[in-house]
């Protein structure tokens, strides 16, 4: 029980979660499948808490172990075969909550994402991980705690845990990252419809009306901030697709997300554009 996962360091791993997008802020394309979003999101959260206790357990456990070492006898076999089981608990909890996780962001990719060749991208990269884990967590199950050689089958398990959170990390990323581009995409799809509509407004409006030039100018600027958006979204695409390691995940997601924050704010300046554009064409009507 002394090297019992002496590597096993997922609570410092799991401490910086990126948290799972809010059902809230998905949009509003249907809200059968936010509803059943909230679900997947709510078992999470409780995933992470079982986790958490199953964590705590296993190191208090872990020290009774270290303190009644010294007088061995039952007591000592006791916590150790306690230590085991929560060893073991603590392991499936793990296990279990990088699954809630991948089937969270899958489900909000399944339903975000409007590209059926990257829903069945992120099914099958998801569905492989997915199973990898299921085999994994059989196999911690399996383990029998009473047997002498349990204390090194779950250490040796532990440090698979760990390799199979790593190998999930960029996955998680990548596509929490192109799932937030097409929650924008929806918007700038609408910001295209609604130039189409103001440009429909203007064409009504005579070349001679003083207002005119105004209301020209402001949709050449509102064109021109949808376009800009569109080129920021399109480098945060680029930079979500490009995440394929460990060690360049966190500087292309945050590279990602500083572009769509980029084109947050040039489509913030082309809805002031708009309400500039339809104050002036109300004033031209009257």
């Amino acid at each position: 029980m002394k090297k019992l996962m002496a590597l096993f360091v997922l609570g410092l791993l799991f401490s910086g979660l990126v948290p799972v997008a809010s059902a809230a802020t998905l949009g509003e394309q249907d809200d059968g499948w936010i509803d059943e979003y909230n679900r997947h999101k709510a078992h999470y959260v409780q995933m992470k808490e079982f986790y958490k206790d199953a964590r705590q357990d296993w190191i208090t456990n872990r020290n009774k172990v270290r303190e009644y070492k010294a007088e061995g006898g039952e007591a000592f076999k006791t916590a150790q075969l306690t230590a085991k089981e929560a060893g073991q608990d603590y392991l499936i909890a793990a296990v279990d909550l990088i699954d809630s996780k991948l089937v969270t962001v899958m489900f909000w990719g399944q339903n975000e994402i409007g590209n059926e060749q990257d829903v069945k991208q992120i099914t099958d990269e998801i569905e492989e991980q997915l199973e990898a884990l299921r085999e994994l967590k059989a196999d911690i199950e399996a383990v029998d705690l009473e047997s002498e050689n349990a204390a090194d089958e779950l250490e040796d398990l532990a440090k698979k845990v760990e390799t199979r959170w790593d190998a999930v990390k960029p996955i998680y990323k990548r596509w929490l990252g192109q799932n937030l581009a097409w929650r924008l995409q929806h918007v700038l799809n609408r910001f295209d419809s609604l130039g189409d509509h103001l440009q429909g407004k203007l064409d009504t409006v005579s070349v001679d009306d003083p207002l005119y030039p105004e209301m020209e100018q402001d949709l050449e600027e509102y064109k021109e901030n949808v376009a800009l958006a569109w080129e920021k979204y399109e480098a945060a695409v680029s930079s979500f697709k490009a995440i394929r390691s460990e060690s360049d995940m966190d500087r292309l997601y945050l590279n990602g997300n500083d572009f769509l924050k980029n084109a947050n704010s040039y489509l913030g300046d082309a809805y002031l554009n708009s309400r500039e554009l339809i104050q002036s064409y109300k004033q031209s009507q009257e």
